[in-house]
């Protein structure tokens, strides 16, 4: 059963390499696992609520094995250091 997945996130204005090189190692590895954006939104201005995300993006997995599988990869883990660099706000959720 397909699941998506949403990541709410804020960029590390400081760092943009590191955004460049994050997008660069995952995209492979999303599509490898079957992935796919459903759609991606620019957050124009927050409500209610601590820091503001600057984007919501929504990924369609073939499973939520797929889905573990791909975040508890060895080549996942070898990524988060430089995610932690790329964003400064970075929450990842399953939805229905």
């Amino acid at each position: 059963m397909p699941v998506t997945v949403m990541a709410v996130t804020s960029v590390n204005e400081e760092n943009p390499e590191a955004l460049s090189t994050y997008l660069y190692l995952t995209t492979p590895l999303i599509h490898q696992a079957g992935g796919r954006v459903v759609r991606s939104y620019t957050v124009k201005h927050s409500l209610e609520g601590g820091d503001q995300a600057q984007t919501v993006t929504l990924i369609e997995y073939p499973s939520q094995d797929v889905v573990d599988r791909l975040f508890n990869s060895s080549e996942y883990a070898a990524i988060r250091p430089i995610r932690e660099q790329a964003f400064c706000n970075y929450q990842v959720s399953i939805v229905e």
